[in-house]
């Protein structure tokens, strides 16, 4: 699904894409706005729908788009985009990775075929901070997006690039998820994880050996105990 091999300012580095998909609640459209090489949805656990866009038509005719999910690619103006899924219903989420402020970059010079002025930052930030959809913007820290999304919650981690190890942020408009699109990734690097998956494995082992019963017993009260009602309530067994 990738396009390439390599892309300049992709987040398919270790560290980088796990740390944007453990942001991402349950949803049921993902629209990663600026797809480059589809680096998070090339990823993450498909939802129902997912939209990869690129104004630059050479990116977009490189995907080769997976047979087994509702796969949509667009080739549109990222505010074009926004129109035509502004009304699409159930839950959704826009990823957005535009290309970063000259002053940002490390190399301070132009890599992409289509790059963006200042004028272009400030014009998305000022539309883009009055979305109701759920929204993700990757970027490194400056004053401009700290100013412009001071109201959104933000996480900032460390991100290796082809100039070294970076510092990369990413602004959310919505409180941290209590349920993910994909669990595949939690924990704060790969020995965490790697501890994470061995505890889960030893959990499900446990619970595989216990009686029909006892099995089913269990099942029910985690339901019922992580239940919104049981929260309200606080449920307790006997």
């Amino acid at each position: 699904m990738k396009p390439f091999k390599t892309y300049p300012g992709g987040k398919c580095g270790n560290g980088t894409f796990q740390t944007i998909i453990n942001e991402i609640p349950k949803i049921d459209l993902f629209v990663e706005v600026f797809c480059g090489n589809c680096s998070i949805s090339s990823k993450l656990k498909p939802p129902a729908i997912t939209v990869v866009n690129d104004i630059d038509g050479s990116i977009i005719s490189q995907i080769t788009k997976p047979a087994s999910q509702s796969f949509i690619t667009e080739n549109l103006d990222w505010r074009d985009l926004l129109v035509k899924y502004n009304s699409a219903a159930g839950r959704k989420l826009y990823y957005f990775d535009p290309p970063y402020l000259f002053s940002s970059r490390k190399s301070n010079r132009p890599i992409y075929n289509y790059e963006w002025s200042m004028s272009d930052h400030i014009k998305f930030l000022s539309e883009v901070s009055i979305i109701k959809s759920n929204c993700i913007i990757s970027h490194y820290p400056c004053d401009l997006y700290n100013t412009a999304l001071y109201r959104w919650r933000k996480v900032e981690y460390q991100s290796m690039t082809r100039a070294g190890m970076a510092l990369e942020t990413i602004w959310m408009n919505y409180p941290s998820p209590t349920t993910l699109q994909d669990y595949r990734y939690i924990g704060l690097n790969y020995t965490d994880r790697q501890r994470i998956k061995r505890k889960l494995a030893r959990t499900l082992a446990n619970i595989a050996k216990l009686p029909q019963l006892e099995r089913s017993q269990l099942l029910e009260q985690l339901y019922v105990a992580t239940s919104p009602i049981a929260f309200n309530n606080n449920v307790t067994y006997r």
